[in-house]
């Protein structure tokens, strides 16, 4: 013998839902607009790098290697010398788009982190201690009231741009120095947008040293853009263009 089951609907649940008066209800909608994704996210580490400019004080910059989650991220970085010494940098990445290939995009980032007049330096990365080092023993002349102002013999310059949002500008200086004693220096202005001019020269120690010339490679942080046409000028000659 074979039972057959049979589901009955109240009738009740069959009734059209009216509204007062008799009439329909509206469809119920919902305004609240969908959760936008967190745009924020790491760029993963694999290496890092201190660099010490040959100048006074001393030029320090941060090299990072490693990967940001895709390639529409792009790394964003803040600095702070929370003491003497003490650099103390957050590095995180921001998304420039809702779609996009979910693939680690490779990323070199040079991220100047301040001066220094000699001492210990220590770096830490998103609260981890990725650099330290002693720079006393690199024995830094400072400038002294009896020192010799002079050129830098500028044989090649380069423009490089930091992949972050907006863009770190950087003009590295190849060249010499007319003697070991001398210390290159330089100053920085934005005169317009996106014109920069460097006021580059060396500064001797206002002793007594051997007349050779001394080769020197500076790295030079202009500013930052956020696109656009660039001009650098190095002593009121044009020396770099691009166009961001």
């Amino acid at each position: 013998m074979a039972l057959a089951l049979a589901a009955c609907a109240d009738p009740d649940s069959a009734r059209d839902t009216l509204a007062p008066g008799g009439q329909d209800s509206p469809p119920v909608t919902d305004d609240t607009p969908p959760a936008t994704p967190d745009p924020t996210g790491p760029v993963f580490v694999d290496e890092t790098q201190l660099l010490v400019a040959e100048s006074f004080p001393m030029q320090l910059f941060l090299i990072v290697v490693g990967n940001l989650p895709t390639p529409c991220h792009e790394a964003q970085w803040e600095v702070v010398e929370t003491s003497l010494g003490v650099f103390e940098v957050t590095l995180t990445s921001r998304t420039t788009a809702e779609a996009c290939d979910q693939a680690l995009s490779p990323v070199e980032l040079r991220l100047p982190l301040g001066t220094s007049e000699g001492g210990p330096i220590e770096v830490l990365l998103n609260g981890d201690v990725v650099q330290m080092t002693d720079l006393g023993g690199l024995d830094p002349i400072p400038p002294k009231g009896g020192g010799e102002v002079g050129p830098v013999f500028v044989d090649e310059t380069e423009l490089i741009v930091a992949e972050s949002f907006p863009m770190q500008l950087f003009l590295v200086v190849r060249g010499n120095l007319p003697t070991p004693c001398h210390e290159a220096q330089w100053s920085v202005g934005e005169t317009s947008e996106g014109v920069f001019e460097v006021t580059l020269e060396s500064l001797s120690s206002g002793e007594d040293c051997i007349q050779v010339l001394e080769p020197v490679e500076v790295n030079i942080p202009l500013g930052t853009s956020e696109g656009g046409a660039i001009e650098v000028l190095v002593n009121g000659e044009l020396v770099q263009t691009a166009d961001l």
